[in-house]
């Protein structure tokens, strides 16, 4: 039961982030840039969850808001799905309980999901690559999250330790030593 209201919780949350995304930050731009609350979400499923956890959320919310939003469906759902594993992959290396590590996986994942998507939205488009404008979108949008993260760190951990507990039973193991 407890394993379902997590998803649950999981699945409110990412509601809350998809209203956040698309209409508070509206007001927050830099150059018509908002950040990507998504991978932000995706970094923390996939760093407590582990990174199947954070593959599969990553494709089926990222599916959801290509139906909703996408141009080309199968964008979100790859950039999103990358940003998910590699967040579990890269807990392996850097500490989730270190809040400087946690900016340094943000910056990673930030760049690799929106450089899949891009490469992706030019490939299915036939457009040409604009390195330039790339870059500087990826920048302010990078630096947007980290500052997400360093606001919100405090709650990110806790939230993701509670699904991590739930989840794994980590609590029913201690109980046992």
């Amino acid at each position: 039961m407890k394993k379902f209201l997590s998803i649950i919780l999981i699945i409110i949350t990412f509601l809350i982030i998809y209203f956040l995304q698309s209409n508070f930050f509206n007001g927050f731009k830099i150059l018509n840039i908002k950040p990507n609350l998504f991978i932000v979400f995706m970094m923390l499923i996939g760093l407590f969850l582990g990174k199947e956890y954070g593959f599969f959320w990553g494709i089926a919310f990222g599916m959801i808001i290509d139906l909703f939003i996408g141009k080309n469906i199968g964008v979100n759902a790859i950039s999103l799905g990358t940003a998910g594993f590699m967040a579990g992959v890269l807990e392996n290396n850097l500490s989730k309980e270190s809040r400087f590590s946690v900016m340094i996986i943000t910056i990673i994942l930030t760049f690799i999901s929106e450089l899949v998507a891009y490469i992706m939205q030019v490939i299915l488009n036939s457009g040409t690559l604009s390195i330039l404008a790339f870059f500087k979108i990826m920048l302010i949008e990078i630096l947007y999250n980290v500052i997400v993260v360093i606001i919100i760190y405090s709650k990110f951990r806790k939230f993701g330790e509670y699904l991590e507990n739930i989840l794994y039973d980590r609590h029913k193991i201690v109980q046992y030593y």
